[in-house]
């Protein structure tokens, strides 16, 4: 899997997750001083394309660098929030994703015997 920024740089990354306005990017095999240079850099990261085997997806706007976690193995996380949008907007996205979390395990409880 990997992301092709607005400059036309890639960068090659294991998992990226989008939820209530955040993007979330696990990465492995590049430097904390790498990772930074390039999710700081609002320009870079106003337009992503994340590529992967079976699909493409767009991502725009995620311009706000919120934080990096690294986690033991020497794997990061990067946040970045999505510029423009309001908190009410972000609260409304968290409510529906709840809602629709909900319904499916509602699917899986009518399912079960």
């Amino acid at each position: 899997m990997k992301i092709i920024f607005k400059d036309a740089s890639e960068l090659n990354v294991q998992e990226v997750s989008e939820s209530a306005g955040y993007l979330k990017v696990k990465i492995i095999n590049q430097s904390r001083e790498e990772i930074l240079n390039i999710f700081k850099d609002e320009s870079k990261t106003e337009l992503m394309k994340v590529e992967d085997s079976r699909e493409t997806k767009v991502y725009e706007k995620y311009i706000t660098f919120t934080s990096l976690t690294e986690y033991p193995g020497t794997i990061y996380e990067v946040c970045v929030a999505q510029e423009g949008r309001t908190v009410e907007e972000l609260i409304t996205d968290a409510m529906d994703q709840i809602t629709q979390t909900q319904l499916a395990l509602c699917e899986i409880y009518e399912m079960m015997p």
